[in-house]
């Protein structure tokens, strides 16, 4: 009873702390201007405030630090596993820079798995370590020197996954809290202090942060919270897969961690289709097939929490060794993917065709784009820049082009319009017309495209993501021209 009681002060006092700390976290990202613009890929249609995973990060660390000072057997056996602890809490605030400087000024795939893998291998190091599997009656598999290359691809793929569903109103944050609330369950019937204290604050800490993120949603998480959350939970799901007599089946920590692990599988599985790169974002995740049959995101989040808790319904039988009764669940929960898979389209053989009859066109783009990246970033004029602007503009059908220098020893507009004879637009290409607008920093100028929209999402999103990717080059060659320009004279 006195544990209870002492999980319960972690989880009302974590729930409490964010209520508190949210709405100054958002007032300071506001004046910060630390927002989310809305996009191609944006529900929202205002900037709206991040950094709110800050808000739980800062209660975790105070109320894991209070087991310094707050001491009864809980707290004891927690401090015990002072290493494990460490870990936690030094690979979380590693994920929790990364993701501020992510919110802040942006991280390209390199730099954020280049810190993930670093606090992987650091938590490695620390103990966290899959060293076997064990596979109930059919015994059990140990990894030998595979250990470490399969715990940074559990540590890595976890983090990321719980970024990657961070995609509407509520979900990431939702679907975290179910994952805690196994975590916990699993905990109290293996004995497990250190993943059922961790499990109950971040619990307390989400249910609290909910009150402003659920939809309509007042802040977001952004990159900060889900980079935290992912490290977080990645490192308690392998405290329960700890070598030991009481090792779990990783089937547990996979079945808690279900729906991310799902959403991130079918992302690779689609990107790969399409000749894409895996680590470009885009709009065919689950969150995305639901809106698009209609749904609100309220509907829609409160559907993916059910299937949330289906599959911790599933981990709780395992856990309890009713075997008879699990396989029959993990039936239901095959028969309920199979459904689900066919209603929200990724069943469907038109689109998989059409996906692998765009394969090619969108590698062909994709070539493309790099090719003409890596002459931006050799070009040494402002002409020479402009003159792959306009290579550019023909290839992804633009139909009007201007760049207004505003800084450096320059002082132009350059205008450029699409010769060719477009007539009426055909049925790919019937959209709305588009204008975008890309502001350069410290007075570089502007970019401004005007085109017609796609009906095709698809190739319209993979377009924005081209020319998103085009205009950051231009901005970082141009800045470079411009400087060098001020000091030797023009060369336009």
């Amino acid at each position: 009873m006195f544990n209870h009681k002492t999980y319960l002060f972690f989880f009302l006092s974590a729930f409490a702390g964010c209520l508190f700390l949210t709405p100054w976290v958002r007032k300071l990202a506001l004046r910060l201007n630390i927002v989310d613009d809305p996009g191609v890929r944006k529900r929202h249609e205002r900037a709206m405030p991040t950094l709110g995973g800050l808000s739980i990060f800062l209660v975790f660390m105070l109320l894991v630090g209070s087991c310094l000072v707050f001491e009864n057997r809980v707290t004891v056996k927690f401090l015990e596993k002072g290493r494990l602890v460490a870990g936690i809490l030094v690979c979380g605030l590693i994920a929790v820079l990364l993701g501020i400087y992510d919110d802040v000024k942006g991280a390209d795939a390199k730099k954020k798995f280049s810190v993930q893998i670093a606090a992987a291998m650091l938590a490695f190091a620390l103990g966290f370590r899959i060293e076997g599997v064990s596979l109930g009656p059919l015994g059990s598999v140990n990894m030998g020197a595979f250990s470490f290359l399969f715990t940074l691809l559990w540590i890595v793929g976890i983090t990321n996954a719980v970024n990657i569903i961070d995609g509407i109103d509520g979900l990431a944050a939702g679907v975290a809290l179910f994952v805690c609330i196994g975590n916990f369950v699993v905990s109290l019937v293996l004995g497990n202090v250190v993943m059922s204290v961790i499990s109950a604050i971040l619990a307390g800490a989400l249910l609290g942060f909910l009150r402003y993120n659920f939809p309509p949603a007042k802040i977001f998480l952004g990159n900060t919270g889900s980079l935290f959350l992912g490290m977080v939970l990645a490192l308690v799901s392998l405290i329960s897969a700890q070598k030991s007599s009481t090792m779990v089946m990783m089937l547990i920590p996979i079945a808690v961690l279900g729906l991310p692990i799902l959403d991130t599988s079918l992302a690779i599985l689609r990107r790969s289709l399409l000749g894409r790169p895996v680590f470009v974002s885009d709009k065919g995740h689950i969150h995305h097939a639901l809106l698009r049959l209609g749904m609100k995101q309220k509907r829609a989040v409160m559907i993916l929490y059910g299937f949330c808790l289906l599959l911790l319904g599933f981990a709780a039988l395992v856990v309890l060794e009713k075997s008879t009764v699990a396989a029959v669940w993990l039936g239901a929960l095959g028969l309920v993917f199979l459904v689900g898979m066919r209603v929200l389209g990724y069943l469907n053989y038109e689109k998989i065709r059409k996906s692998l009859c765009n394969r090619w066109r969108f590698r062909a783009k994709n070539a493309f784009c790099r090719y003409l990246l890596l002459k931006m970033s050799k070009v040494q004029t402002v002409d020479g820049l402009w003159e792959l602007l306009t290579q550019a503009a023909r290839e992804f059908e633009i139909d009007d082009m201007e760049l207004s220098l505003n800084g450096g020893a320059d002082d132009s507009v350059l205008r450029w319009t699409n010769g060719a004879e477009h007539g009426v637009p055909g049925e790919a290409w019937a959209g709305d017309p588009q204008l975008k607008s890309f502001d350069f920093p410290e007075d570089l100028g502007r970019l401004t495209l005007h085109y017609a929209g796609s009906r095709d999402e698809e190739s319209e999103l993979e377009r924005h993501q081209r020319l998103e990717m085009i205009s950051h080059a231009v901005e970082k060659r141009l800045g470079a021209i411009l400087k060098f320009n001020a000091i030797r004279g023009p060369a336009v």
